[in-house]
């Protein structure tokens, strides 16, 4: 039997305090799978099996003595009324007929008799085997019990991990949030907007695997709105982008962070719609030059797209912070690490406390993909030290 559970492991993260830099242990879920013995159910089914089969054997063979017992009993009264003819008799034609007759009789008791003995025997070999087979199940069983115990007290102490880091994970969280209020970050505050905007760019091709999008966006709204500063950010959706609407989106809104949610390519690409709804892949050239070409305002690109952590490298040449997939992400993941970046956001946090945080959302929950995002700077840019949304 096998037992799936995640457990801790250390890792280091990096701590901003007082303007300066430190590095501390912490641990992340790792998921390991302990092997459960489940007791030999094996050997316990063959012995299950063997004395159903000896009792079945034992019934069969007692069944056939009885009838063997029966033939007997017939034969025995058959050879006493056989008997009192004879003495009867008065003529030698009558007699012989009978005596012939009583032979018969008596080797058919005989044949019985023999077969009775010859069951008996099968039946007594049967049981003793099926007595054996008894005590070794009430063996196995007790072993089975003393195992499953075992394994009982494996799990129990799994899960005690497991809850201590669930413990302490909850507790670093608070801890990033107090270390924000108190951390010296080295901005300037005048320079922040009163109010950043985020334009969200959301495609669900109707010819691709369907995403949760919508659910995404609805948890990315609600953690705002539960933020500290929810009134200095202003979230702006797009729905069912097609390649066309990019440029539109950008010079309308004129976005301090752009959100791509949707599907991303193996070959670096972003997949929009087009006018039928299907699939269009735009490259990840043309995803830079579109930004570079309307970074003015923006601060930030975060691609919540599988495959798009070489878009958010190159985008570091125009913008200061890019955040990008290195493989896949499953909905649940995307949605757990865009819902808690923001929030970080809307307590004032440094970009790199957010992006953090985020993982960290991911761990909480259990969900073993949070090195998956990677986030990017601009050269000569600390993440540590920006924050996005002035407190």
């Amino acid at each position: 039997m096998l037992f799936r559970l995640k457990v801790l492991q250390d890792i280091v993260f990096d701590k901003f305090t007082n303007g300066h830099y430190f590095r501390y242990n912490d641990k992340r879920p790792k998921l390991v799978e302990c092997e459960l013995s489940g007791g030999d159910q094996m050997t316990i089914s063959s012995h299950q099996n063997a004395i159903k089969r000896y009792g079945k054997e034992v019934a069969d063979l007692q069944k056939k003595i009885s009838s063997e017992k029966e033939k007997e009993a017939k034969i025995y009264k058959d050879i006493s009324n056989l008997t009192s003819q004879i003495n009867r008799s008065k003529t030698g034609t009558t007699l012989k007929t009978k005596m012939s007759r009583l032979v018969t009789l008596n080797k058919n008791l005989s044949s019985a008799q023999n077969k009775v003995a010859e069951y008996q025997k099968k039946l007594s070999g049967k049981q003793h085997s099926l007595q054996s087979e008894q005590v070794k199940l009430d063996k196995a069983l007790k072993q089975n019990e003393k195992k499953n115990e075992t394994d009982r007290k494996k799990v129990r102490q799994l899960e005690t991990k497991h809850q201590n880091f669930v413990t302490s994970s909850l507790r670093t969280q608070v801890l990033l949030h107090n270390e924000m209020k108190e951390s010296p970050l080295m901005i300037d505050l005048a320079k922040l907007p009163e109010k950043i905007t985020v334009l969200f760019f959301a495609a669900n091709p109707k010819d691709q695997h369907q995403l949760k999008l919508d659910e995404e966006i609805r948890d990315v709204m609600q953690k705002i709105r539960a933020s500290e500063h929810r009134d200095a950010i202003e979230l702006k959706a797009r729905w069912a982008v097609r390649s066309h609407d990019l440029l539109q989106s950008l010079n309308e809104e004129n976005p301090h962070i752009v959100h791509f949610s949707g599907h991303g390519s193996m070959e670096d690409e972003i997949i929009f719609m087009d006018d039928k709804g299907n699939a269009k892949p735009v490259t990840k050239n043309a995803i830079v030059q579109l930004i570079n070409a309307t970074s003015e305002n923006i601060r930030l690109v975060l691609f919540n797209t599988c495959y798009s952590s070489n878009q958010a490298a190159q985008l570091t040449n125009y913008v200061d912070f890019a955040i990008g997939m290195n493989t896949s992400i499953g909905d649940e993941a995307a949605r757990v690490f865009a819902a808690n970046f923001y929030s970080a956001l809307g307590f004032s946090a440094s970009v790199q406390k957010a992006f953090d945080q985020a993982k960290v959302a991911l761990m909480i929950e259990g969900i073993p993909e949070e090195s998956t995002p990677e986030l990017f700077s601009r050269e000569g840019i600390n993440a540590g030290e920006i924050i996005l949304v002035k407190p």
